[in-house]
């Protein structure tokens, strides 16, 4: 007996496997590209190129480091089409960074989780300066103009925030027996 797998199938298997994976994929890319609207762009042209070749992804093996071996690609292709040909790094690194990654994805993933947790534990004030920062990748100066506070209290803000984060994780991971 044959089982037939439908397009609306593999269209849901991969969603539902981006969707599981996609905060690690893009912080994988964020180590290689550390300028967050490069890293962006990269994020967009891996996913089109992970459903482009989602038909040879085997059900079974590792999402994760299917997805950074491609991102790792996708970051070549885009420093040489921004004529960054003199790489900090060559590609024995990003191989290597790609083998830890797919390595560490459990312990990305609990830590993921225990951030996520941890974040909404926040004020919605220093939520919000989190949002402005890691989400919309604004610096202090504009986080400051769009909170109506100086730099220097935004910057001694975020030095808090992170701090309550990090204990906040480490505590929970601690209790996971995680850490």
């Amino acid at each position: 007996m044959s089982i037939t797998v439908t397009k609306q199938d593999r269209v849901a298997e991969f969603l539902r496997l981006h969707t599981r994976h996609e905060a690690r994929v893009h912080a994988f890319i964020l180590s290689l590209l550390p300028n967050w609207s490069d890293a962006e762009e990269v994020m967009q042209e891996t996913v089109t190129v992970l459903w482009g070749k989602f038909d040879e992804f085997q059900p079974d093996s590792n999402y994760f480091a299917w997805a950074c071996q491609i991102a790792r690609f996708e970051v070549g292709r885009y420093l040489r089409r921004q004529h960054r040909h003199r790489l900090e790094y060559g590609p024995e690194v990003l191989d290597l960074l790609t083998e830890t990654a797919s390595e560490m994805d459990d312990e990305l993933a609990a830590r993921q989780h225990a951030l996520a947790g941890c974040v909404e534990k926040l004020s919605e004030k220093d939520r919000h300066l989190v949002v402005l920062r890691y989400r919309d990748g604004l610096k202090a100066e504009g986080i400051a103009g769009e909170v109506g506070r100086s730099v220097h209290a935004v910057y001694k803000a975020m030095k808090r925030i992170r701090r309550v984060l990090y204990d906040c994780v480490a505590a929970a991971l601690a209790q996971e027996g995680t850490a």
